[in-house]
């Protein structure tokens, strides 16, 4: 909902709603979103606002869809969280069996959350990674966008995978968004 809101502040040029102006009216709802939405999620929700408007700006323009890093913070490339350090890690456990905690961002649920998966294997689909996991809090297995972990680290926690596993089982259509 604050990604929606930050767009629509920087799209929109003029708009009144109930008698308040966009100018009034979109930081009074950024703010009060704010207030309840924890900051590396609102930080979030501003670089995503970033990323689609530049990528919309470069589309017009026929520019590239590269962006340069602002104020020295570490770049995301766009969907989410880079994977060069994420999928040799995953690798690893699924090859060792052990579980891993993992922050997780969820777009269905607009929430950062922390999950302990047991990783059973990856699959690309197209230029994405999907991980195929077994989340212990939900008690089922589940397919997570790999650009959707922010941080992850291996447990000590050792795991067998089912031997009736077969990870194109879980993409015979769209893979779910867990």
């Amino acid at each position: 909902m604050l990604v929606g809101v930050r767009l629509l502040g920087e799209m929109v040029e003029s708009i009144e709603i109930n008698g308040m102006s966009h100018e009034r009216l979109i930081p009074s709802l950024v703010d009060k979103l704010g207030q309840v939405v924890p900051d590396d999620l609102s930080k979030m929700t501003q670089e995503i606002v970033e990323d689609i408007l530049v990528s919309n700006i470069e589309e017009l323009s026929g520019g590239s869809n590269t962006r340069q890093a602002q104020d020295d913070e570490e770049e995301y490339p766009s969907p989410m969280y880079n994977i060069e350090t994420t999928l040799p890690v995953l690798m690893e456990a699924i090859e060792k069996g052990v579980s891993i905690d993992v922050s997780y961002y969820s777009m269905a649920n607009e929430e950062m959350r922390r999950q302990r998966l047991d990783p059973y294997g990856i699959k690309q689909v197209g230029d994405l990674y999907w991980l195929v996991a077994y989340n212990h809090e939900r008690e089922e297995k589940g397919v997570y966008r790999i650009d959707r972990i922010k941080d992850l680290n291996k447990t000590e926690r050792k795991f067998q995978r089912p031997s009736a596993f077969r990870i194109d089982e879980f993409f015979a259509g769209e893979p779910d968004d867990a």
